[in-house]
């Protein structure tokens, strides 16, 4: 096997470990976006029920953003009391093997 053989199979196959890390990250994504609509269903009645003036609400697909509180001044301030960031619950292992750190 010639040398540009031999670089041509390593540049293969570190392409193909990025692939299969770009695909377990994509299919991760997705996991957590149909797990969240449930949620999302829920999160939006209220947000769209309640004064825009007491609560703040920023409903992603994947996640959201909950602020309660009160506009202050000249209503483009929004002074939050409490806040919470919703989400599906999920692990990062910061110490895991290539390609695994997301469950």
């Amino acid at each position: 096997m010639s040398l540009k053989d031999e670089i041509e199979k390593i540049v293969r196959a570190e392409r193909d470990k990025l692939e299969s890390r770009d695909q377990g990250h994509k299919e991760y994504h997705e996991r957590q976006r149909e797990r969240f609509q449930p949620m999302r269903a829920l999160l939006e009645e209220p947000a769209a029920s309640v004064d825009g003036a007491h609560l703040k609400a920023a409903i992603r697909e994947d996640s959201a953003t909950v602020e309660v509180g009160k506009k202050e001044g000249d209503k483009t301030y929004f002074q939050s009391d409490a806040r919470w960031r919703i989400e599906p619950s999920f692990q990062v292992y910061f110490h895991a093997d290539k390609g695994e750190a997301f469950q």
